[in-house]
């Protein structure tokens, strides 16, 4: 019986506690296999239990295998050939590299979020949560119909593509839908991608060990030539506002890619990256709205034009990738909650978005502007590239003195600025021109010019 001394706790039950003593007896081989446990009556008496704890504690033991009883004889020890021993816990923790954060950041990726209707958008999810049961199943892999069908209105009203609910698959970020187009494309497919461009997407094609291609952007976007010249299948482009150059693809060119992929059979993956934001002239349709052949793929998000919190991004399928998505909807989710797809619906049915998104393109207008005036009064010597769209410029500066020298010397000076060589394929910038993006959308009028006397501060010596 001195083997069953132990000390009980009040923090289990004591048939717990007893089961637990006897099953590590028996894995560490201090109990031998077919050794006979004491009576129910004898251990109860030793440890002053109630027989039914002791039964408990045996009972476990016998349901899980560690033990084994003979009739009118008692408990036994089972025979275990293999015991699984504890590995030794290593500590993987890595070690988080510390961002710096620049008292003048001037990031392409952020938003002004001081004017967010927080009013009318906790009224939509009061509605959204009276109406949406929070223990509904995952619904549509498509996303909520509702939804759809207010996406399928805003977009024929403010980009001109005219479709159909039932051709909208709404995700969660533009790296889901190109890891779902993956599926639905031949494995076999040579993919495009715009050179320089948004990084990511030549990563996940590396990733997936997929054929892929950095095609050149010229002044009015990619040439047909090295298309061809590539074989490539399917290119993925942003020709309202191509990221990071901010050139626009004029219709001509939109025509000589619909012409390209009609003919070739071809896709054409059309990110509408920052659309919604254009200062000058009449809104650009997208490409979709001008594709006659069902050969473009429309890729929208609400991440810029509203929250990149919200996380709703969404995809226009042409039917016939429709019908093999239908064929692998069983092995898809909607990764967007049920809740969260309601609350945006009601939002957009309500005027509320487009309400938002006039008052936010106003407001990025003004601090487009108020940049270009304060860069100006530099008199550095520099050009602005690109349309008058989005919440970025890209600007040229004539000098010497290497693009990532005048990044480091603004770091330097605690003022943030991207250089446009890490946007292209393997770091491989062709041109010897140093050229940096400026985003204004996260930073005040006021910031903005604070920001660019860092500038100056920091680049007095470079021109």
């Amino acid at each position: 019986m001195d083997l069953f001394t132990l000390h009980f706790t009040k923090n289990e039950p004591l048939y717990q506690q007893l089961y637990h003593y006897i099953k590590i007896n028996i894995e560490d081989g201090t109990l031998k296999p077919h050794e006979k446990l004491p009576s129910k009556r004898k251990l109860s008496d030793y440890l002053n239990l109630s027989q039914n704890t002791i039964q408990s504690a045996y009972n476990q033991l016998l349901d899980e295998g560690y033990l084994y009883s003979k009739e009118r004889s008692g408990y036994y020890v089972e025979k275990i050939d293999w015991f699984m021993t504890p590995i030794e816990k290593k500590d993987i923790s890595i070690e988080t590299k510390k961002t710096k954060n620049y008292s003048y950041d001037f990031d392409f990726n952020s938003i002004d979020t001081s004017e967010f209707p927080k009013k009318e958008f906790a009224k939509a999810y009061k509605d959204a949560i009276d109406e949406v049961s929070l223990f509904e199943t995952t619904g549509s892999p498509q996303g909520l119909y509702s939804l759809r069908e207010s996406i399928s209105r805003y977009l024929l009203s403010s980009r001109g593509v005219d479709t159909s609910p039932e051709n909208i698959v709404i995700s969660s970020g533009t790296e889901y839908l190109y890891d779902l187009l993956i599926r639905l494309l031949p494995k076999k497919t040579v993919y495009g991608i715009e050179n320089p461009g948004y990084a990511k997407i030549g990563l996940l094609f590396r990733e997936n060990k997929l054929s892929h291609v950095p095609v050149p952007i010229q002044d009015n976007g990619i040439e047909i030539e090295d298309l061809n010249e590539n074989e490539i299948d399917c290119i993925s482009i942003s020709p309202s506002h191509q990221f990071p150059t901010g050139i626009l693809y004029p219709i001509s060119k939109r025509y000589e890619l619909l012409k390209w992929a009609t003919q070739k059979n071809s896709w054409i993956i059309e990110d509408d990256y920052d659309s919604e934001f254009r200062y000058s002239g009449k809104p650009i349709p997208a490409l979709k709205g001008l594709d006659k052949s069902d050969r473009v793929i429309y890729l929208g998000s609400f991440s810029k034009s509203f929250s990149p919190a919200l996380r709703i991004s969404y995809l226009v399928l042409p039917d016939s990738l429709m019908l093999r998505y239908l064929d692998l909807a069983h092995f898809f989710v909607c990764p967007v909650p049920s809740l969260t797809q309601r609350v945006f619906q009601q939002f957009m049915d309500n005027g509320n978005f487009t309400k938002h998104l006039n008052k936010m393109r106003s407001l990025y207008g003004r601090k487009r502007e108020h940049l270009i005036s304060e860069l100006l009064k530099t008199k550095f010597p520099l050009s602005f590239l690109g349309t008058e769209a989005g919440l970025h410029l890209h600007i040229r500066l004539h000098t010497e003195i290497k693009e990532r020298i005048l990044v480091e010397k603004a770091l330097n000076n605690d003022c943030k600025v991207y250089g446009i060589t890490d946007y292209y394929y393997n770091n491989m910038n062709p041109h010897k021109t140093a050229e940096l993006l400026l985003g204004y959308g996260n930073l005040s009028e006021v910031q903005i010019t604070e920001g660019v006397q860092k500038l100056k501060e920091a680049w007095k010596d470079c021109f």
